[in-house]
């Protein structure tokens, strides 16, 4: 009896030390969790809410008192400028519809304020105002902000100081604005675009 009882412990430690590779366990390389590429995008956070509003200075009606208001009811919009200033308009025989505002002591060859009919999309305006061919490498830089109330881009010019081009969506008509400043530093021209509205 002692003599199979010691058969029974030995055996398996015979077992053991004979056969050791069939008691290993298998090991199996198992690879890191593959995680999925996911091409890095650059989303636009900007909101109308965190957007600056310009011209920044909010003014009154007292601010305009003794101005004239210049109404283009085809193009539902308006805009008021001293009355010393002058208005050209090419309502009729231009397809652009431009406006051009300037005081009595402009400058030749600048428009301080002109409004315009813009027939591009955004992606046309972006390929020519951010192209440094067309600049000599020095294209504009977009910025987006709050003009007469609605999103808009605006662009400051690379090249020429103190001058802008802001163009702005106008949804009631479906139609796109150029908005341009030559002389953006000028307390007059920053006071005439704050006034400037759409109506219906």
């Amino acid at each position: 009896m002692k003599k199979l009882a010691i058969i029974y412990i030995l055996l398996p430690v015979l077992l053991i030390m004979l056969f050791p590779g069939c008691l290993k366990k298998e090991v199996i390389d198992v690879p890191e969790p593959i995680s999925p590429i996911i091409d890095e995008v650059v989303i636009s956070t900007s909101t109308e809410e965190n957007m600056p509003v310009w011209p920044e200075q909010i003014y009154t009606e007292e601010d305009y008192a003794g101005w004239k208001t210049y109404v283009n009811e085809k193009l539902g919009y308006k805009i008021q400028y001293p009355a010393d200033w002058t208005i050209n308009s090419c309502d009729e025989g231009c397809t652009s519809k431009e406006v051009i505002i300037n005081p009595p002591d402009a400058e030749m060859f600048t428009s301080y304020i002109s409004i315009s009919l813009e027939s591009r999309n955004i992606e046309g305006i972006r390929s020519v105002y951010l192209n440094p061919d067309y600049y000599d490498g020095r294209p504009d830089t977009e910025s987006e902000i709050i003009f007469s109330g609605l999103k808009s881009f605006n662009y400051i010019n690379g090249i020429v100081k103190n001058a802008r081009s802001i163009f702005i969506e106008n949804y009631t008509n479906n139609k796109m604005f150029l908005v341009s400043a030559e002389k953006d530093n000028n307390p007059k021209v920053l006071q005439i675009l704050a006034s400037f509205e759409f109506i219906n």
